[in-house]
């Protein structure tokens, strides 16, 4: 009636079963941690955007699925999102080299403005726009020891920009940096829900 299994066959079946298992748990992580990768700390149907500081959550466009995050149903096209400009100026002639920055702006003539007025505000006198960016991420590196060249990196993510600025400015300088600002400027959905956190 009931079969009886040899010691061979009862092995090779406790390894297939420890494999199957081992194969089902790593799917179920990976598919886990591929949703919490997206989301960060937003809530679900959400992602991750900001910069220094201010932070906050944009719908996720989907494709046409809804992510659960209220927004609705989200279809890519990019006629619809807009451009989003960050510029950085700095007057390179003052001692202490004040720097102004302008982030998810409009247009590129008005991050320029904003960065140049930013600059100004921070004392400087001939400040100049040294680098603009549309919908990227922006990290500028600095040599702790100072008296040396700066280095500014765009990356679509924050820690890809703040990561190749640190390493660029440490093998160009001979020495220890410190990113000492980075910002999003990415795409944006007109009527879209955003939520803030300092």
């Amino acid at each position: 009636m009931f079969k009886t299994f040899t010691i061979t066959e009862q092995h090779y079946f406790k390894q297939f079963m420890g494999i199957a298992n081992t194969l089902v748990l790593a799917f179920v992580v990976l598919m886990w941690s591929g949703h919490v990768a997206a989301e960060g700390n937003c809530p679900p149907g959400y992602y991750p955007i900001g910069g220094q500081g201010l932070q906050g959550c944009a719908p996720i466009p989907s494709g046409g699925s809804n992510g659960g995050g209220g927004g609705g149903t989200y279809k890519w096209e990019p006629s619809l999102w807009e451009k989003r400009w960050g510029a950085i100026a700095e007057d390179k002639a003052a001692p202490s080299r004040p720097t102004g920055y302008a982030q998810a702006t409009r247009t590129e003539r008005g991050a320029k403005k904003v960065a140049l007025e930013n600059c100004q505000k921070k004392g400087g006198k001939n400040c100049e726009v040294i680098f603009t960016y549309n919908n990227k991420c922006v990290a500028l590196a600095d040599p702790t020891q100072g008296g040396q060249e700066s280095v500014i990196r765009i990356d679509r993510t924050p820690a890809g920009a703040k990561a190749l600025a640190a390493y660029e400015c440490q093998s160009k300088n001979k020495q220890e940096c410190k990113v000492v600002y980075s910002a999003c400027s990415t795409y944006y959905e007109p009527g879209a829900s955003i939520f803030y956190w300092w």
